[in-house]
């Protein structure tokens, strides 16, 4: 990717650039510890069923989509482990945040089964993106979503999957 390739990952698949990049971002884990499997999502801390009103932080995302805030949904869609999703803890400062919602409920800490809400956190980034590569290089683009691509409440997380597709 230093050489102009780029990735694109989102929900659970965070172990793919947590793994290659992992001084870009930083997860909210239960337990600590560090994203190993995609398909382990017990560690995840990020609540659901839960709608966020996020803020578009990037205003060529905001002129794509046509506004400034969406709703992003986290649902509930039964099986095991579909309650967590990736919480950012941090992202290096090199990175531009996309999408930030205010506010966003924890799991219970105590619960590996996220059966329950925890604390609610602020700032919570939901879609971020790195320029890779040597500075004044031709590098890619790491772009990572924590919501779900699955249906939302409305078109807007569409929108912004195109804009991310279009500019990576």
């Amino acid at each position: 990717m230093a050489q102009g390739g780029s990735l694109y990952a989102s929900d659970w698949a965070l172990v793919f650039p947590a793994v290659a990049y992992p001084n870009k971002l930083h997860f909210k884990l239960n337990g600590g510890g560090t994203v190993a499997s995609p398909f382990d999502a017990t560690h995840l801390m990020g609540y659901a069923p839960q709608t966020l009103k996020a803020d578009i932080t990037s205003q060529a995302l905001a002129t794509f989509v046509g506004k400034s805030t969406i709703d992003v949904a986290f649902p509930h869609q039964g099986g095991a482990n579909s309650l967590h999703w990736g919480l950012f803890d941090g992202i290096d400062a090199a990175g531009d945040v996309l999408i930030q919602a205010p506010t966003a409920k924890l799991c219970a800490v105590s619960s590996t089964s996220c059966s329950s809400a925890g604390a609610s956190i602020t700032h919570v980034p939901l879609a971020v993106t790195f320029k890779l590569g040597p500075a004044g290089g031709r590098g890619g683009n790491l772009v990572y979503t924590s919501f779900h691509n699955i249906a939302q409440p409305s078109d807007d997380v569409s929108l912004v999957l195109k804009y991310i597709v279009l500019h990576l």
